[in-house]
This record gives structure tokens, sequence and C-alpha cells, in this order.
């Protein structure tokens, strides 16, 4: 590792690519699909007060929990990512 590449900058690239986001997804499915309930959950919810909304006000509940998810998700990446760089530097080899 440069002298430059902070274990966090490191693990922000890394989480940024597609194929380590397809390992993580993989590796912890559990916890992705725990996101992905959550939000589903979240999601309903807002369809079943859907006629007590106006439609602006609908579309933009919906761009925010979408924004929200992406975040959670993202969030998620990054501690895994942390997770698992931490975990190479320690063991010996």
């Amino acid at each position: 590792m440069r002298a430059a590449e902070t274990p966090a900058a490191l693990a922000d690239d890394l989480s940024q690519r597609d194929f380590w986001r397809d390992w993580l997804n993989l590796s912890h499915a559990q916890a992705f699909t725990a996101i992905g309930n959550e939000f589903a959950a979240r999601g309903d919810a807002l369809d079943e007060g859907m006629n007590t909304l106006t439609s602006q006000v609908y579309t933009q509940r919906w761009e925010d929990l979408r924004n929200e998810r992406e975040s959670a998700l993202q969030a998620l990446m990054l501690q895994l990512t942390l997770d698992a760089l931490e975990a190479d530097a320690v063991q010996p080899g």
C-alpha cells in the first residue's frame, strides 16, 4: 500500500468497484438482504398511503427512500471493506 493511501481511502475506492461489490453481496448476503427487506417494507408502507399524498409528494418520498437505501448500502459496503482490510492487515504472511 502506498503511504498516501489510507485504509479509509482504499476502502472507499475498493467499495466502488463492481467485482468487489459482487463479492461483498455474495459473502454477506444476509446483511444485504436485511437492508433490502427494510426498504421494501418502507416502500410498501409508502404505497399504502399513496392515496393521501399528491403525486409530487409521493414521487419525492420515493426518491428520498431510494437515496436512503443507496446510502445504507454504500455504508454497509464501506464498513465491510474496512473490516476486510483490517483482517488482512493483521494476518501473518
